[in-house]
């Protein structure tokens, strides 16, 4: 993630909040299926050889899927800079 840091931009995110979105996991992997590695190389050989070398560990956060829990006070937060699920509301 600090390899992507240097070398990009987060993208730019629809809500007024201090979060970054960036083109793979930075820090935290917030969603199944989210990337969390790339490997450039000169061939896709090479790139599959590479692919070999990369590993990952995570440290598992409990599933939410329904939006009120994932609002309530002992759920994981996902971007902490934000303080809470909750990034945007309308009435």
């Amino acid at each position: 993630g600090e390899d992507v840091k240097r070398w990009a931009l987060p993208f730019p995110v629809g809500v007024r909040q201090p979060m970054e979105h960036w083109c793979v996991a930075v820090d935290k992997v917030r969603y199944v299926g989210e990337p969390v590695a790339v490997v450039i190389a000169e061939s896709r050989y090479l790139a599959e050889d590479a692919i070999e070398g990369v590993r990952v560990e995570y440290e598992p956060l409990p599933p939410i899927i329904d939006p009120e829990r994932a609002t309530a006070e002992q759920a994981p937060i996902l971007h902490e800079a934000v303080g809470s699920n909750v990034v945007n509301e309308r009435r």
